[in-house]
């Protein structure tokens, strides 16, 4: 059996161990409640000299944390790479590539004109964007993959990725479980 079959064996038995595991509906499971689940999956191919990026995110349903990850890769082939990142919640995404690429056609185009004020402005504010896109603070995750495959060149071998992440929650309860909790917890007092 191929890596790929394997992995799709795995990632079935889990979805299985997991239906059996999850609380029935309605109830919320109970805090500390642990479960792996497959949170993303990506299959890039590209030819000859094709460029392609995906970005994926996976944001887990409410009372529920992102504590660890595993990727589990099927097929990498030629010019392929990935980035897992955890990032927090409500959080504004723009990859370091996207940004970087943006500020890189600009101080071009000002470089091409021969205005060099303007060429550094733009690389001041490239700068100043990435500290501020490198500042994050928060306490609930989500998990973003950056996924990027390019051919190999004009008749030459493919690029392709394809892989799997599966992603360990904790369920760590809301804000409604924990005034349930507390009024429990009165009523038992008032006894």
């Amino acid at each position: 059996m191929s890596t790929v079959g394997r992995l799709r064996v795995g990632v079935g038995l889990l979805f299985l161990a997991l239906a059996f595991a999850t609380p029935a509906l309605g109830q919320s499971p109970r805090p500390g409640t642990v479960q792996w689940l497959t949170a993303i999956s990506v299959s890039v191919t590209v030819a000859n000299t094709d460029k392609e990026s995906r970005q994926v995110t996976y944001t887990p349903p409410p009372g529920w944390y992102v504590r660890s990850h595993r990727v589990a890769v099927g097929q990498k082939l030629g010019n392929a790479s990935y980035t897992v990142s955890t990032v927090p919640q409500d959080w504004g995404w723009m990859s370091e590539e996207k940004l970087d690429e943006s500020y890189r056609s600009l101080i071009d185009l000002a470089g091409k004109a021969g205005n060099h004020g303007l060429q550094a402005k733009f690389a001041a504010e490239r700068e100043a964007k990435l500290v501020e896109l490198r500042r994050v603070r928060a306490s609930h995750h989500a998990l973003v993959v950056d996924a990027t495959v390019r051919g190999e060149g004009f008749l030459r071998a493919k690029g392709a990725l394809d892989l799997v992440v599966l992603a360990e929650l904790v369920y760590v309860g809301t804000d409604d479980d924990l005034e349930r909790t507390v009024a429990r917890h009165k009523a038992t007092l008032k006894k």
